[in-house]
This record gives structure tokens, sequence and C-alpha cells, in this order.
């Protein structure tokens, strides 16, 4: 890999982390051929090598705060916790339904619900990292990292992320700034 790659998302990294008021340091590592983005425990970002190569620097603030928002707003223990629970609730799932084998109906009826309980859950954690991303570097980095996936990635509904296009009009509507992505 590319050196100057990582020496350009350690240097933004950095930049950002402290713009972000980070009281830990955190690392940022390049991943090969992956495009995407996120937030891993001990204060780890991971930042995909073509991401890197196809954003500018600004887009790459947005996607890193994002992140960092992630692991400043604890969110990462969130998720931990609703794996946790999740797993809780298939083992008594299994456990009440086993004796009249069940379980093969109860099974993909609780994953099902749980799904849906979830989402909200996982939407609204995206939206307040990007918002708290904004309100320490702006809206504008957020935009543009925002539009910039949108123009790479699938816009649709996922069961962890909010349409790319519902973000990008939240923070416009918090924010408003002029941008280049207008839709």
């Amino acid at each position: 890999m590319d050196e100057k790659i990582k020496e350009r998302v350690q240097r933004l990294g950095t930049e950002v982390s402290s713009k972000m008021g980070m009281k830990r340091p955190a690392r940022f590592l390049v991943m090969r051929g992956f495009f995407g983005a996120g937030a891993v425990r001990g204060n780890r970002v991971l930042v995909g090598e073509t991401l890197v190569q196809d954003s500018t620097d600004l887009e790459l603030d947005g996607v890193i705060g994002h992140e960092l928002a992630h692991i400043l707003r604890k969110h990462l223990l969130i998720r931990f916790g609703m794996t946790g629970l999740t797993f809780v609730v298939l083992v008594v799932t299994f456990v009440l339904t086993e004796p009249a084998r069940l379980w093969q109906i109860a099974f993909p009826f609780m994953i099902g619900l749980i799904v849906i309980a979830e989402l909200p859950i996982y939407w609204k954690l995206e939206y307040d990292a990007d918002a708290n991303a904004a309100e320490h570097l702006g809206g504008e980095p957020i935009l543009q990292a925002l539009g910039r996936l949108k123009m790479m990635t699938f816009d649709g509904i996922s069961f962890t992320h909010p349409p790319l296009s519902r973000r990008i009009r939240r923070i416009r509507r918090r924010f408003p700034s002029p941008t280049l992505w207008d839709k």
C-alpha cells in the first residue's frame, strides 16, 4: 500500500481528532480494497483505501469526523449491548421452544422482530454521529462526505444506516450552508 495514503489518513485523522476534542488519541488504519469506513473498539477508525483515493480532504474529514463521533458518543457500547441482548433473546427463545421443536419457527420470527426493533436505534446512532461531527467540524465536511458516499454506493434503506439522501437532508436543515451536493 502506498505510504502517502497512510500518511494522508493519519494527518487528516489527527487534525479532525483535535477539532472533535478527542481526549484519548485515536488510531487510523487504512484497509486495502475497502471503500467504507468504521469505528471499532480501542479508539480505532478504519478507512478504506478506495475511499481515500476517491475522496477529497474535506470529504475524508467528514467521514473521519463521523466515525470519531461514534467513539465519542459511545455508540460502540450501545451496539455491543444490543448484540448481547439479541444473543440472550435468541438463547431464551431456543430454550423455551426446544421441547416442542418450535425453535425452527420461533428463531426466524424473533430475528425479524429484533431487526425491526433495532433498526430505529441504529439509524438514530447514525443521525447522531452525523450531527455531532457537524457540530465540531461544520456542516460542509459532513455534507461533502455523505454526497461522495451517495455517488459511490447504495442510497437505500439498510439495517444499520438510513438512506444517504435522508441523512443529507437532516444535516442541511440543521446546518444550512452552500454545497455542491444538492440532491
